[in-house]
């Protein structure tokens, strides 16, 4: 029961830690948009987000957890 509130506990201050890198993660995340927009002006923006599998429903998903999965997308892909 003990390693049960242990996990609790990690997994609360996990979350706890990722809720105060929300915003700076979002802000990365735009900057990427952005630089990818600059690249490519004739994509539509929704074909961005098409073409990086950020066009689901991604509701709950910190935005910390999306901007390491977007990171991963790029790899390979872009020199940004």
């Amino acid at each position: 029961m003990c390693a049960m509130t242990v996990e609790t506990k990690n997994a609360s201050e996990a979350i706890q830690m990722k809720i105060q890198q929300r915003q700076s993660a979002n802000l990365e995340i735009l900057k990427i948009l952005n630089m990818i927009v600059e690249r490519f002006p004739q994509l539509r923006f929704t074909q961005i987000l098409r073409n990086l599998e950020l066009d689901k429903d991604l509701f709950y998903e910190e935005s910390v957890d999306t901007l390491n999965n977007l990171k991963k997308q790029l790899e390979g892909k872009f020199s940004l």
